[in-house]
């Protein structure tokens, strides 16, 4: 989102999402012109990277904070 920011690009997030990005980054919130089907959230890997621990803590930490959401 620091990216978007300081750029004149653009990001199409959940609402709850983008309100926390906005406490960490100048971002402007505006909501869609139309609506749009709600959506899972998901999380892929690679299958050659569930081996390693560093793999599961990052993938632990970003469902952790996912739940937050819910």
């Amino acid at each position: 989102m620091w990216t978007a920011s300081a750029t004149d690009l653009l990001a199409v997030l959940p609402s709850r999402v983008a309100k926390v990005f906005q406490s960490y980054a100048p971002l402007r919130i505006v909501n869609l012109p139309v609506d749009i089907a709600s959506f899972d959230v998901k999380i892929h890997w690679h299958a050659e990277r569930a081996q390693f621990a560093a793999s599961a803590w990052q993938r632990n930490l970003v469902m952790e904070a996912m739940h937050e959401f819910e």
